[in-house]
C-alpha cells in the first residue's frame, strides 16, 4: 500500500491529556471541532489498548514468502494486530506484497507489519467556483498497513514477561488459612500483593508508562536454505524471539478455566516435592493408599485419623523376647568387660616380668623406668578404667622408645632380637596414634595386644652366646628306590656324623605288617653309604645278597627273614642313629621291587581285588557309617561289572582314583573319632602305602598288592564305643611349661591323637606358639 496518500492527524504515542468539545447552543462547528471530537476519543481507546491490553498479534496474520523474478512475494493473511501505541492494525483480507530482492540487505531478513493511514475520496471544497479545480479535498481517512523489513533480528527484549510475586501462607495473620478462601479478610494486603509486585519495579519504584521505541509488530524472520535462492522459508532459533501475542482475555480466561478444571495435579509436582509420602517400602498406590499389615500378629497397627497419625506396637510376645534379649545383651557385655580387665591386667604382668629380666640380663635404665611405672599401674588397678589403661600406655612409650637405643649400643645384643623389639614399639605408636579413630573399648584391645607384643619381644632379647651346630642326621639321599624282580637295587644314604646306623627292614602283608631284617652299620663315618640288594641270588647267607660298597663293618641280625630272593612287593626301609639312649629313627624311605614284564597278574586276581575292596567297604559303611566308604563300595562294584581288571591301564586308572577317596576318608575318620586309634593308625598307614605307589606309577602288581592291603585294614576299622573319652597322650596340668618342652620336641610319638600332631606340626615355626596351641588342642579333647 505504499501508493496511498498518507495522512498524518497529528497523534502520538505516549500519554497526552485528553481535550473534547463543550458544547453550547448556537456554538459555530468548524472542522477543527470535528476533529477534536475525533481526536478525544481515538487518543482515550489507544491510551487503553497501548497500557492495558499490550501490543502484539491478537489473531491471524500468518506469512508466508516467495521468490519470483528478482522479487520477493510476502503474503499475509488476514488479522488484526495492536502495535505499541495502542492502534489496531487490521488486514482485512489475505493480501501480497512484493519486495524487491535487491533492496533485502541480508539473507535472512525480519518483516514488520506497521500501522499507517491514507486519505481517499476527493470532493469539492463548498463555496468554489470550480468543483473540478484546485479547491478539491479528500472526504475520507483509511487506516492501512505498511510491510516493513530490516536486516537484522528483531530486539530480544521484544516483548518480556515481568516477575510477580504470589503471597505466602505467613503473609495471611494468624487467623487466616491459605487453603480456605472464606477465612480470609477481603481487605487482607495479601491478596493485593501480585498486582502491587507488577506494578513495580526491582527498586520498589512505581512502574512508569514509556512507550516503546519500535511501534511496529514482529511478524517472523525468513530467509533461504543453504545453497538455494529461490526456497524461502520462516527461520527457527531458540534464540530468535517469536511474534508477540496479544493476552486477550479469552486467552487468559481459557488459561484459568482449564487449570482450575485439573484435579490430579496440574503442576506435575512430585510428592517429594510436597513432602508428602511417596511410598513404604518401595511399594507405591499413586492417587490411594498403602495398606500396613502385620501377617502373624507381630506388630499391632492403629490408625489415628483425628491426630493425622499411624501407631505401631510390638505384640506382647515379641517384647517379652526383646527384653530378655536386652538382658542377655547386659550380661555379654558384663562378661566381654571383665575378660577386656583380666586382658589388660595380663599384659600389665607380662610387662613387668619382661622388663624386669631385661633389667637384669643388661642392667638398662630405661627398662627398670618401664618396670617401676608398670609396677605402680598394677597398683593402681589402671586396668579397671579403659582411660587410665591408655594413658599409661602413652606415658610408657616414651620409656619403650628409650630401651631400644640403650640396646643398640650394646654389643652382647642379638640383631635379630633388637628388630623384632623395634618393630614392636613401632606397632604400638601406630595403634595409639589412631586413637580418634576407634571406639575405646577396641582402641585398648588393641593396645593390649600391642603391649603383649612389645612384653613378649623383650622377652626373647638375651645375651648373644655362641651356640653349637646340632649334628647332621643320617637320611636316604631318595624317598623311592624302584627295581624289578631279578635286579639290583643301589640304595645311598648319607651318614651324617653318626658313628653307627641302623637300618630296619618291613613289609606289609596280606596278614600283617612283618619285620623282616636288621643292618648295622658301624666303622668309619663316610659322608655317603651304597647298599647293594641282589634280588636274583638265592645263597645260603644273607651277605649273598646284601653287600656295601664302602670299607664298613656290616651285620645282619641272623634272626631275620632278610635273603635275597625279595618277592614282589613294596618294603620300608627304617634309618635310625644308634646312641647311648638307644636307636632314634631320623628318615623312612621305600623299596619297590616290581614285576618283570613277563610277570603280569592274570585278571582273576584283579577281579578278586576289586570284589574284595567292594565288601570290606561295605563293612565300614555299615559299622562306622561313613558315607567315603558307601562312595568307594559303590565304584567298587561298578568297576567288577564293567571288567576294567580286564585292561592293567584302566585297572590303574580306577586305582589312582579310589586312593583319593580312600585319603579322604582317613580325614572323615579323624574328625569323626568313630574308630579306635590302633585300627585308624592300621588303615592310615595301607592307604598312605598305596599313595606312594601311585604317586611312584608303580606296575599293576605292586597296585593290586597295595590296594588288598588297604582292602584287609579297611575291614578290620573297628567302632569307638560311644561315650569313650578320648585321653591325652600326656597330663599337662601334672608339668610345667619348661618340663612340656621336652616331651614335645624329643618324642612327638607319644602325641597319638592326629589333632595333637597336627598341632605340634603346624607350630614348629616357634616354641611359644606350639605350646599355646598344644594346650589349647589337649583342653578341648578334655572337655
Amino acid at each position: 500500500m505504499s501508493d496511498q496518500q498518507r495522512y498524518d492527524d497529528t497523534t502520538e504515542c505516549g500519554l497526552h491529556s485528553f481535550e473534547r468539545n463543550r458544547f453550547f447552543h448556537g456554538k459555530l462547528m468548524t472542522a477543527r471541532d470535528m476533529e477534536a471530537e475525533q481526536r478525544y476519543h481515538r487518543n482515550r481507546l489507544r491510551t487503553l489498548a497501548e497500557h492495558v491490553t499490550g501490543a502484539g498479534i491478537v489473531c491471524g496474520l500468518e506469512t508466508t514468502v516467495e521468490a519470483d523474478d528478482g522479487s520477493l512475494e510476502v503474503t499475509i493473511d488476514a488479522g488484526l494486530a495492536i502495535d505499541s501505541c495502542g492502534h489496531p492494525i487490521v488486514v482485512e483480507s489475505q493480501t501480497t506484497e512484493e519486495i524487491d530482492i535487491d533492496e533485502l540487505e541480508s539473507d535472512p531478513t525480519s518483516l514488520y507489519i506497521d500501522y499507517s493511514d491514507c486519505v481517499k475520496e476527493t470532493v469539492p471544497v463548498p463555496g468554489s467556483e470550480d468543483a473540478c479545480g484546485e479547491e478539491c479535498t479528500y472526504n475520507r481517512v483509511l487506516e492501512i498497513f505498511e510491510l516493513a523489513h530490516e536486516p537484522g533480528p528483531p530486539p530480544s527484549d521484544l516483548k518480556a514477561v515481568d516477575t510477580i510475586e504470589f503471597p505466602e501462607k505467613g503473609d495471611f495473620d494468624s487467623t487466616g488459612d491459605a487453603r480456605d478462601p472464606d477465612s480470609i479478610a477481603a481487605e487482607d494486603d495479601a491478596l493485593r500483593q501480585i498486582a502491587t509486585s507488577f506494578g513495580q519495579t526491582a527498586g520498589g519504584r512505581l512502574r512508569g508508562c514509556d512507550a516503546d521505541g519500535d511501534h511496529r509488530v514482529f511478524l517472523g524472520r525468513f530467509g533461504t536454505a543453504s545453497g538455494d535462492d529461490e526456497s524461502w522459508s520462516r527461520v527457527t532459533d531458540e534464540n530468535l524471539e517469536t511474534p508477540p501475542r496479544v493476552y486477550t482475555n479469552e486467552m487468559l480466561y481459557a488459561a484459568i478455566a482449564r487449570h482450575a478444571a485439573r484435579f490430579d495435579d496440574p503442576h506435575d509436582v512430585t510428592a517429594g516435592q510436597a513432602g508428602a509420602l511417596e511410598s513404604v517400602e518401595g511399594v507405591s498406590n499413586p492417587g490411594g493408599d498403602v495398606a500396613l499389615n502385620s501377617s502373624d500378629g507381630s506388630v499391632s497397627v492403629e490408625a489415628d485419623d483425628s491426630a493425622n497419625s499411624v501407631d505401631l506396637t510390638v505384640a506382647d510376645r515379641l517384647q517379652e523376647q526383646l527384653s530378655d534379649l536386652g538382658d542377655r545383651v547386659e550380661e555379654l557385655e558384663q562378661g566381654l568387660s571383665a575378660m577386656q580387665r583380666e586382658l589388660l591386667k595380663s599384659t600389665l604382668h607380662h610387662k613387668r616380668l619382661s622388663f624386669q629380666l631385661l633389667s637384669e640380663r643388661f642392667g638398662v635404665q630405661s627398662a627398670e623406668k618401664v618396670l617401676d611405672h608398670t609396677s605402680t599401674a598394677i597398683e593402681d588397678d589402671v586396668h579397671e578404667d579403659i582411660e587410665a589403661y591408655l594413658q599409661f600406655a602413652e606415658e610408657v612409650l616414651e620409656d619403650e622408645q628409650a630401651v631400644l637405643d640403650e640396646l643398640a649400643a650394646i654389643d652382647a645384643v642379638p640383631d635379630a632380637a633388637l628388630a623384632q623389639y623395634a618393630e614392636a614399639v613401632e606397632e604400638l605408636e601406630a595403634v595409639l596414634e589412631t586413637a580418634d579413630d576407634l571406639p575405646e573399648r577396641e582402641l585398648a584391645n588393641r593396645v593390649a595386644h600391642a603391649q603383649g607384643l612389645v612384653a613378649e619381644t623383650a622377652e626373647w632379647i638375651d645375651v648373644a652366646t655362641e651356640t653349637e651346630e646340632p649334628p647332621e642326621d643320617p637320611q636316604f639321599t631318595a624317598g623311592v628306590y624302584s627295581i624289578e624282580e631279578g635286579g639290583t637295587a643301589e640304595i645311598t644314604l648319607s651318614t651324617g656324623d653318626a658313628p653307627e646306623l641302623e637300618i630296619q627292614i618291613g613289609e606289609q602283608t596280606e596278614d600283617n605288617y612283618e619285620l623282616l631284617g636288621r643292618i648295622d652299620l658301624t666303622g668309619q663315618p663316610y659322608s655317603e653309604l651304597t647298599l647293594e640288594f641282589d634280588t636274583a641270588v638265592a645263597g645260603d647267607s644273607d651277605e649273598d645278597a646284601l653287600t656295601v660298597q664302602e670299607d664298613v663293618d656290616l651285620e645282619i641280625i641272623e634272626e631275620a627273614t632278610l635273603d635275597g630272593t625279595l618277592d614282589v612287593s613294596t618294603y620300608d626301609l627304617f634309618l635310625s642313629v644308634v646312641a647311648d639312649g638307644g636307636p632314634r629313627q631320623v628318615d623312612l624311605a621305600t623299596l619297590r621291587v616290581t614285576a618283570s614284564d613277563d610277570s603280569q597278574p592274570n585278571l582273576e586276581s584283579l577281579e578278586d581285588s576289586l570284589e574284595n575292596k567292594a565288601a570290606a567297604f561295605n563293612r565300614v559303611a555299615g559299622t562306622i557309617n561313613l558315607e567315603g566308604a558307601s562312595e568307594i563300595e559303590t565304584m567298587s562294584e561298578e568297576a567288577v561289572e564293567n571288567e576294567i581288571f580286564a585292561s592293567a591301564e584302566k585297572y590303574g586308572n580306577f586305582i589312582a582314583e579310589v586312593a583319593e577317596l580312600e585319603r579322604q576318608m582317613v580325614t572323615e575318620l579323624v574328625d569323626s573319632e568313630r574308630a579306635t586309634d590302633e585300627s585308624l593308625g592300621t588303615y592310615a598307614a595301607a592307604v598312605k602305602r598305596l599313595g606312594n605307589a601311585v604317586e611312584n606309577e608303580a606296575n599293576v602288581q605292586t597296585l593290586k598288592s597295595e590296594q588288598n592291603g588297604v582292602s584287609e585294614a579297611a575291614g578290620g576299622l573297628q567302632r569307638r564305643e560311644e561315650g569313650t573319652e578320648i585321653q591325652p597322650p600326656i597330663d599337662v596340668g601334672s608339668y610345667t611349661i619348661d618340663e612340656l618342652e621336652p616331651i614335645v620336641s624329643s618324642d612327638i610319638n607319644e602325641l597319638r591323637d592326629a589333632q595333637l600332631t597336627l598341632a605340634v606340626e603346624m607350630a614348629n615355626d616357634g616354641r611359644r606358639r606350639a605350646e599355646l596351641l598344644l594346650l589349647e588342642r589337649i583342653e578341648d579333647l578334655r572337655t
